[in-house]
């Protein structure tokens, strides 16, 4: 099972990268909600198509990140390999 990117490193890193962690959270929160405002309001898209929007943006975005996370463990278990 793997473990959460928290958990696994070490104390004197823990509160940097809850930090980067959060502080990527907010932005996220903060961009979505302005996208939605802007096209709601500015581009005249009713309220479905902007959840439609940021749903594919969502969809988008978890795409991307599973892609550079299989990328790092397949890159992980090949340095622990090579370390044997």
């Amino acid at each position: 099972m793997e473990e959460h990117a928290l958990v696994v490193q070490p104390d004197r890193l823990r509160g940097r990268v809850f930090a980067f962690e959060f502080a990527a959270l907010t932005l996220t929160q903060s961009i979505s909600t302005l996208w939605a405002g802007y096209a709601y309001d500015n581009l005249g898209w009713s309220l479905a198509e902007t959840l439609f929007s940021a749903g594919i943006v969502s969809v988008l975005a978890t795409a991307a990140w599973m892609l550079f996370y299989l990328r790092i463990r397949e890159r992980s278990a090949f340095l622990a390999e090579a370390e044997r």
